[in-house]
């Protein structure tokens, strides 16, 4: 049975059953044989003329990604084909004479078009799309076609269930399912036209065309060769495809799915967004886009927009709710289940002219909390039934204890999700959701598909978007309130009322009203929610102070960071933690803090009109990069409160760092669950009037999908929160309704037409002119300029000295040592072939590029010299003051062997006794404080740089007193 037919309500009616049936006849039918032999073609040009060809590529690259109208570019087109014709029968002489058109000319001129659109058909790429009529109003789907109906005949549940008791049936009240009954279509005279339409991507289609670059067969290849690997939980995870879940996932025929180079992975994306923007006031729309990514791709080629399967983007104005949502992903769930089994045969390909049999396969479902609730049927986060992982009820939030929360079991989740669409009324449905957090998803009709094991935490929203927001806004009670326009001046009146009421006793009644108000300090009474106006009570505070005093039971024996007993001292009751004078002091220092330039978004001010509106990255730079250097100086007082604050801060920066880590270790992934535990433990005491927020919860369960899928950074939505604003702008087309189908298809025209620049297969005349077409999207690295036989300089004695001992311990020859060129001359016929002559001179440079990253000399850019060193260097931590190219040759080699080495100014440790960073070594924020050491030269090779740091100056004193020198607080940015 077709899965819409499996989620159409009971009760449905036989126009109903028809046009259900009708839509099922659209989606794409399991396929043995598939004629892919026409994507092949499409990789030869060597049969068109490349002037003919170079035309057509700019009027498609015109048209499709700098949004020149049909009108304008078929202009274009027509111009440069009289163009080419003038300089073919003229040349570019002004005086030649008039020749006419050869016949070859003729031929190849009559291959031009004259119309873009027929360009865009002759280059084959549009995207292959399919069509269905969308209900506005509950998203139902139709085929457009003659015999669908003028209004909405999906049959909407009733509210409550019809009683069986016919004493108890009320004649005059209707309980039975009813008609939607929205307008599907305009209509103009005997025409008729879609209000809103769906347009969902061919499948089949796109992975056909896929298999058919040789360059992704080879990547596929590639991984399904490192796949045979049996999963070590010993290893190092630095993607997905390392991952256990990956290794062990069986396909149809029972052996591994991701062995073979046939079956690919996918990665499927959900979210809504506002097309407008959050500019345009008034426009409050969403339009939600369903992205997979092919994750048997390596990352290099990932998130490439030719190797992405934009599936459809829902038509707004509002975002599909639960049920609603099933409608939308009905299509390419039948898709994928028709090429899990038994796939299908592209009869050629680039690597197998034979023909090759595919077959694909989903496994991570990825999107922030809303979105994933809606799509995959779990309860909404501020529901009963918070979490889409366990049972625990979000009254039990509090409990931090694993293994007491009830866990989801799949068989119970489809049992209850069969119950759900079973139900003959919403009340029912709703009973099954309030109790079980359960309703129907279309995605449980893939039959392999574990919707518990493989829908995951986005780390992106969780962590930084949820505990770092939380911590800030609700634990440290930071707001932007001084951005509000001032309160009136107070009339004089009112004044004089002000101070009567003042100096008056408190009225006995109103003494007892006030003692009847609820608590805020203990579990079970009423505590600061997200309704709370949280930020009122902040800005009071600022203004008025604290009336709570210390006193002799308030006191604590003198405790120093490095000490700190492990003690959760909490704050005074209702003291805002970043208060005014703290905002100032991080804002004072913010503009000093060296950080490497390929860090993007770090935030200069902290406050003001910016905050409560920071994107994801700069949450992350505040709390793992800026504050880290900031707040273990400023909390330096040795007060148990403020150090309670610090190693709570450093627990959470510890867990962030963690579950974004570049690469998982088993470890690693339990190092994350143990700083997650310990922060929210030590949250609880320390801001005991503050509730635990959903995130809180999840952030437990994130463990989990570190561990079964690796590192977040496959399965997380920053790269497809990119990809979705990078569509948005794809196109001028702002009207709802057509929009989304032009970003659809201009998104797949830009894809398709990379993936053929990308080929390689254009006669070789046109390769410049390809590289220009490339770089309008994939920039030409700037190549430094260096000028010709670059002047070279000795090194000092003291750096060549220490040159040569680097070279002896880091580069050993087996049956020689390198010893300075001018003692190699001195030594005897009978000494010289132990040794290796190792020349003084050097080629010194500013900066070193690795990719995007740069490392400078602290003269050339103080932001990228700061540097920590791998664990096996004698230093930690450095400052680079030179670099230097140095060239050798070895006895027998006939090359020589260049390298590059940095000198670097030692940052030594200070005495611990008074460091206030001291106190942070066991955690996973990498910080330190150091001193300058200028009178060493320390040499070292560039390869045992692991990672920038970012950094900021201290003068004498500030830090603390009895530190009466400079110093450097440092933090390692080793993602």
């Amino acid at each position: 049975m077709n899965t819409l037919n499996t989620y159409a309500p009971t009760g449905t009616s036989n126009e109903e059953e028809e046009i259900v049936e009708a839509i099922a006849g659209l989606f794409i039918q399991p396929r043995l044989e598939y004629d892919s032999s026409r994507f092949c073609k499409l990789a030869t040009w060597h049969h068109v003329s490349p002037a003919v060809t170079l035309v057509k590529l700019k009027t498609a690259l015109f048209y499709v990604t700098q949004t020149c109208s049909l009108y304008t570019s078929s202009c274009m087109l027509k111009l440069d084909r009289q163009l080419i014709e003038l300089v073919t029968t003229q040349g570019l002489k002004h005086q030649s004479q008039p020749q006419p058109l050869s016949i070859s000319s003729q031929l190849a001129l009559s291959d031009l078009p004259q119309d873009t659109r027929t360009v865009i058909r002759n280059l084959s790429i549009d995207p292959d799309l399919e069509y269905l009529v969308c209900c506005p109003d509950c998203f139902a789907m139709y085929p457009e076609t003659s015999a669908t109906p003028n209004r909405c005949s999906h049959r909407l549940l009733p509210k409550e269930k019809k009683s069986s008791n016919p004493d108890e049936t009320d004649d005059s009240v209707d309980n039975g399912p009813m008609l939607c009954g929205a307008e599907l279509f305009r209509h103009s005279g005997a025409t008729r036209s879609p209000i809103r339409k769906f347009a969902y991507q061919n499948l089949v289609h796109w992975l056909a065309r896929l298999f058919c670059r040789k360059d992704i067969e080879e990547a596929l290849e590639e991984t399904a060769i490192k796949s045979r690997s049996p999963y070590d939980s010993s290893a190092e995870m630095f993607d997905i495809q390392d991952s256990q879940t990956w290794r062990e996932f069986r396909g149809a025929d029972g052996n591994q799915f991701t062995s073979d180079s046939g079956n690919v992975v996918f990665g499927m994306f959900m979210d809504g967004i506002n097309p407008y923007g959050n500019r345009q006031a008034g426009k409050h729309v969403s339009v939600t886009f369903i992205v997979m990514i092919c994750l048997s791709l390596p990352v290099s080629l990932r998130y490439r927009p030719e190797n992405i399967f934009l599936v459809g983007i829902a038509p707004g104005p509002k975002e599909p709710s639960l049920e609603q949502t099933n409608w939308i992903l009905g299509p390419v769930v039948e898709q994928l289940k028709s090429v899990w089994y038994p796939g299908m045969k592209l009869s050629k390909t680039p690597l197998h002219p034979q023909g090759r049999s595919i077959s694909a396969a989903l496994l991570p479902f990825f999107a922030d909390l809303p979105a994933l609730r809606r799509s995959l049927g779990f309860a909404s986060h501020a529901a009963t039934r918070m979490c889409s992982c366990c049972l625990l009820p979000k009254s039990d939030i509090s409990n931090i204890n694993e293994e007491s929360w009830p866990p989801r079991t799949l068989d119970q989740h489809k049992f209850w999700a069969k119950k759900s669409y079973e139900a003959e009324s919403l009340d029912e449905r709703d009973e099954i959701l309030l109790e079980h957090g359960v309703r129907y998803s279309v995605l449980l009709e893939l039959p392999y598909w574990d919707i518990l094991k493989f829908h995951v935490v986005d780390a992106m929203h969780n962590l930084l978007l949820g505990l770092l927001k939380w911590h800030c806004q609700r634990f440290w009670l930071m707001s932007d309130e001084d951005d509000e326009q001032a309160p009136k001046g107070v009339s004089t009146k009112e004044l004089r009322d002000l101070i009567a009421a003042a100096s008056s006793p408190l009225p006995h009644d109103l003494s007892s009203t006030l003692s009847q108000l609820p608590s805020t300090s203990k579990k079970g009474k009423q505590r600061l929610t997200e309704d709370t106006e949280v930020d009122q009570v902040a800005f009071r505070d600022l203004l008025l102070g604290n009336s709570s005093t210390s006193s002799d039971d308030d006191f604590v024996p003198h405790i120093s960071s490095a000490e700190w007993g492990g003690e959760w001292v909490a704050p005074s009751e209702g003291k805002i933690i970043f208060d005014k004078t703290l905002i100032s002091h991080v804002n004072s220092l913010l503009s000093k803090i060296r950080i490497p330039t390929w860090i993007q978004r770090a935030i200069p001010v902290l406050g003001k009109a910016s905050f409560g509106r920071l994107k994801a990255d700069e949450w992350r730079n505040l709390f793992t990069v800026q504050l880290p250097l900031i707040l273990p100086s400023y909390w330096n007082d040795d007060d148990p409160a403020c150090l309670s604050l610090l190693h709570n801060f450093a627990h959470l920066v510890s867990l962030v760092n963690l579950g974004l880590k570049r690469s998982m270790t088993a470890k690693r992934a339990d190092d994350y669950r143990e700083h997650v535990q310990a922060y929210i433990q030590s949250s609880l005491t320390l801001f005991p009037d503050v509730e635990l927020a959903p995130n809180h919860h999840m952030a437990f369960h994130l463990a989990r999908c570190l561990k079964a899928l690796g590192p977040s950074r496959a399965w997380w939505s920053f790269s497809m929160e990119r990809l979705m604003a990078q569509v948005l702008k794809s196109t001028g087309n702002n009207q709802l309704g057509q929009m989304e189908i032009t970003y659809q298809k201009t998104f797949g025209r830009i894809s398709n037409l990379r993936s053929m620049l990308e080929s390689g297969s254009f006669p070789p005349s046109l390769d410049p002119v390809i590289r220009q077409i490339k770089a309008l999207y994939d920039p030409i690295p700037a190549v430094p300029r260096t000028r010709l036989n670059e002047p070279t300089r000795p090194l000092s004695e003291k750096l060549f000295k220490q040159l040569i001992i680097r070279l002896n311990e880091r580069f050993p020859l087996a049956t020689h040592k390198w010893l300075e060129s001018d003692k190699w001359v001195a030594l005897s016929s009978a000494e010289s072939p132990n040794f290796a002559p190792v020349n003084s001179r050097a080629e010194h440079v500013k900066n070193i590029h690795v990719d995007d990253v740069i490392f400078s000399t602290i003269s050339s850019n103080e932001s990228n010299c700061a540097i920590a060193l791998k664990p096996h260097s004698p230093l930690k931590y450095g400052l680079i003051h030179s670099i230097f190219k140095h060239t050798r040759r070895a006895p027998g080699l006939l090359n020589s062997i260049t390298d590059t080495w940095v000198v670097v100014h030692p940052l030594v440790p200070i005495p611990t006794v008074n460091d206030p960073y001291k106190g942070f070594d066991k955690y996973h924020m990498t910080v330190a404080l150091r001193r300058i050491n200028n009178l060493v030269d320390y040499i070292i090779p560039f390869s045992d740089i692991l990672a920038h740091c970012a950094w900021l100056r201290y003068p004498a004193g500030t830090v603390h007193q009895t530190i009466n020198y400079e110093t450097i607080a440092l933090v390692c940015i080793d993602r």
